[in-house]
């Protein structure tokens, strides 16, 4: 559950509820010492793990990748996951001319996950409400800190609790294309913020989502319970 989860609730509901986040294994999700780049040489990669559903944002990063390419024409996007969209999300890359430019890896072993994450500059998190349907808290927004990746990512649900603006990554409104773009170019051409705002996501993940520690907060909260 996160914050904004938690505030959706009654009044009086929500004040008998604690929060508690999901924990992430950081001994498994951490940066190599040098990026791997495997047949990528210096390409800037960028990478958006989720499955192909509307609330997931694809089709607004394939608009700002459209962008993107203008400025840097060798730039690299790739899809992890599968669903639903995946004949549509083929379409847009098709209409959009990306097909040189946006690889889809389909689903992949946790392990295959964290060797490509390695490989890639910069994690994105375009999430829109659709529907009336909206994210929780995207466990990727929390894979891409920890493998000190700066996150681009939408003021949508839980996600501003894990991506901290100018600290961490960028924050964007939903569904604008034209600032995902424009962030994207800025990590591009200034490697030197990139890597703070990566450094500085891996140290907030430590400090306030590892598995270890939130597994300890979680026994707490139980041992409340049973005393109450």
């Amino acid at each position: 559950m996160t914050e904004k989860c938690r505030g959706t609730l009654p009044r009086l509901a929500s004040k008998s509820i604690r929060t508690h986040y999901l924990g992430i294994d950081t001994d498994k999700y951490h940066p190599s010492d040098t990026r791997l780049k495997k047949g990528l040489q210096s390409q800037f990669t960028v990478v958006l793990n989720g499955r192909f559903v509307p609330k997931k944002g694809h089709f607004t990063a394939l608009k700002a990748f459209r962008i993107v390419l203008d400025k840097i024409p060798d730039a690299l996007l790739l899809f992890v996951g599968d669903g639903l969209l995946r004949d549509q999300i083929q379409k847009e890359i098709s209409r959009l001319d990306l097909h040189n430019n946006v690889i889809i890896k389909g689903k992949l072993r946790r392990d295959r996950v964290i060797d490509l994450y390695r490989t890639v500059d910069v994690g994105i998190q375009p999430s829109e409400k659709h529907n009336g349907e909206e994210e929780g808290l995207p466990t990727s927004t929390m894979e891409y800190s920890a493998m000190k990746l700066p996150v681009v990512a939408t003021y949508h649900a839980g996600i501003p609790e894990i991506v901290k603006h100018e600290e961490t990554g960028f924050l964007i409104n939903e569904g604008n294309f034209d600032m995902l773009a424009k962030y994207l170019i800025i990590l591009a051409e200034d490697r030197k913020l990139a890597n703070k705002l990566g450094n500085s996501g891996r140290k907030f993940i430590l400090h306030n989502f590892s598995l270890k520690k939130q597994n300890i907060k979680l026994i707490d909260l139980y041992e409340q319970f049973t005393k109450n």
